[in-house]
């Protein structure tokens, strides 16, 4: 079996609707690390309390694609808040740190 070494591509995009106060488990962001092996750590630093949810997928030239979900409840008060999606891989020297400011209608 060929060992190699790919660094992942790193994306955080907003959820595909609006924050609206008072709904319940809302998809807030999405932070991905696509094609890299091995694997990258993906993981969210916040400000507000909200849940992960992690799918990892395996493509057809061995690497590995890991998407991090981030939930919550919206409320006015998360209005401006930041999260912080933090990638780690062996490629990397430091955590790579993407933010997205949560706006809540």
């Amino acid at each position: 079996m060929f060992s190699h070494t790919v660094p992942p591509q790193v994306s955080v995009v907003p959820g595909p609707r609006a924050l609206l106060e008072g709904d319940s488990d809302a998809l807030a962001a999405t932070c991905t690390a696509s094609g890299s092996s091995p694997p990258a750590t993906v993981r969210w630093e916040s400000e507000v309390p909200g849940a992960q949810e992690e799918v990892t997928s395996h493509n057809a030239n061995d690497t590995v694609t890991i998407s991090s979900s981030f939930y919550l409840d919206p409320v006015r008060a998360m209005q401006g808040h930041r999260l912080t999606c933090l990638v780690n891989h062996s490629t990397f020297s430091r955590p790579s740190r993407l933010g997205y400011t949560l706006n809540i209608y």
